[in-house]
Parts: C-alpha cells; sequence; structure tokens
C-alpha cells in the first residue's frame, strides 16, 4: 500500500496531463508508479480512446483501490465520463459512488462527480440538448482554463462592430459563450474573443478574411467560423470556403471542439 500523503492529485489548474488509456492506467499501477497513473487516469477520462464501458469499469474498480488518492482520484474520473461521453451505467455508479462516499477521504470527490452525473446526465435527459453553460463548465473542469469575460459594454461594442464589418447579428447561443468566457486554449483549440487576448475583429483583419468571420481554430488546419442564421462552421485554414463539417448552431460546433461528439 502506497502511503496516503493526504494531498489530492491537482489537474484542473497547472498540469493537463496527456492522452491514455486503461492499460496505460493499469501499467503504472503495476509498477507502483502513482505519479503516472494519476495523470493516466486523468488523460484516460479526459482524452481517451472513446471507449468508456471500459474507462467507467477502470474506474469502478479503483474506489476499492488500496490508496486513497487512486481512490478519490477514481471518484473524480466518474464525473468527468459523464461530462465528456455523457453516457454511464448510471445505476452502477450511482449506487458505487454513494457507497465511496461514505469514507470520508472520498465523500468530497464523490459528491462532486455525483453533482455531474446529474447536471450532464439526468439534466440533460430532462432539457434537450447540452447547453453552452454546460460546455463551459466541461471546458473549466478539463485543466485548460477559460478566460475571464469581458464587461457587458464591451460585448455590445463587439457586437455592433461585427454587424458592421461582416453584416452578421451575434447568435443567441455565442452571446451566452461571451457572457461566460472571452474564449482560450482547449487542448489544440483556440477560441478568440473579445480581447486584449486573441481578439477575433483583429485577427480577421491579420488574415485578411474578408466577409467571413472567424471566431478560432486550431493549429493552422482549421478555422471555426460562425455563419449567418446561427450555424457554425469548421473549414479550412487555408481556403475558408471548403467546409469540413457543418454546424445547427454555434453551441453543435463548440460541442464537437470540447467532446468530440
Amino acid at each position: 500500500m502506497i502511503e496516503d500523503e493526504g494531498m489530492a492529485h491537482e489537474h484542473r489548474t497547472f498540469h493537463n496531463p496527456p492522452p491514455a488509456t486503461p492499460a496505460d492506467v493499469r501499467a503504472a499501477l503495476d509498477r507502483d508508479d502513482l505519479p503516472s497513473a494519476l495523470d493516466a487516469m486523468v488523460g484516460c477520462a479526459l482524452y481517451g480512446d472513446g471507449d468508456w464501458k471500459e474507462s467507467q469499469e477502470l474506474y469502478l474498480a479503483l474506489l476499492d483501490h488500496d490508496d486513497h488518492q487512486v481512490q478519490r482520484l477514481a471518484a473524480t474520473c466518474l464525473g468527468h465520463l459523464a461530462r465528456v461521453y455523457r453516457r454511464l451505467d448510471e445505476q452502477r455508479v450511482v449506487a458505487a459512488l454513494r457507497r465511496a462516499g461514505e469514507r470520508p477521504h472520498v465523500s468530497g470527490t464523490a459528491g462532486d462527480a455525483l453533482d455531474d452525473i446529474e447536471s450532464f446526465l439526468n439534466a440533460a435527459g430532462r432539457s434537450g440538448p447540452v447547453t453552452v453553460d454546460a460546455l463551459v463548465t466541461l471546458w473549466a473542469d478539463s485543466g485548460y482554463q477559460p478566460r475571464p469575460a469581458r464587461s457587458h459594454a464591451e460585448l455590445e461594442a463587439f457586437a455592433a462592430e461585427v454587424r458592421g464589418r461582416f453584416g452578421l447579428e451575434l447568435p443567441a447561443d455565442y452571446r451566452r459563450f461571451l457572457t461566460l468566457t472571452d474564449g482560450g486554449q482547449y487542448d489544440h483549440a483556440l477560441f478568440g474573443g473579445i480581447g486584449p487576448e486573441d481578439p477575433v475583429l483583429a485577427r480577421c483583419e491579420d488574415l485578411r478574411t474578408g466577409p467571413v468571420l472567424v471566431i478560432g481554430g486550431s493549429g493552422n488546419l482549421d478555422a471555426y467560423v460562425l455563419q449567418p442564421g446561427g450555424r457554425a462552421d469548421i473549414v479550412t485554414f487555408w481556403d475558408l470556403s471548403e467546409v469540413s463539417e457543418s454546424f445547427a448552431s454555434f453551441t453543435g460546433l463548440l460541442e464537437k471542439v470540447l467532446t468530440g461528439g
């Protein structure tokens, strides 16, 4: 048994673990490499290979691991799965988290995970499609921190300039996004904002996008574009007319970028 130092393994702000698989987690635990195992647990939940069931079974088993840090993080990772995949064997997972939460050292993370399940599974089932608010929460919890939102006055000035330069009204969901965050980095993706950091309008001017409102992108490969009628597209960075994927709303594009769904 590895001695519990009484300090939870923290990823949300300072450290972004790389993608991992359940096999990576098991291998690290088998060689008693606890730091690598903890990193792999989070990397598997947030950026894994898409097999949520295998990951779920891993974390359910790790709720009963000898090490307290592993137990705590296993609960957290079940919450991550709810946010990323919006699918779990809910009755089994909820029951396991409630049992684990009876241990004082797991009660906090188990409670947070149960809240995540309520928000991202049950609430989604009651309320319909995922919301911008839920996606920004997922972003903030991932370790990639979105920037703070700008003021209402700055948002209105930005909307007016977009209207004048591009002939576009900001869609309601993109407006909501800008009341929550001024964009930022998520993995390889970057969303611009009002500014002064990564301002959308200055970037459009630098790239000479013409009538195309580019609000972000992924490296020099893809660009994220708002279209009339509230639609949004992922287009080829070097040819903004070449659409890779089209969405009925900005929310759909944001969901695709953050979850791959």
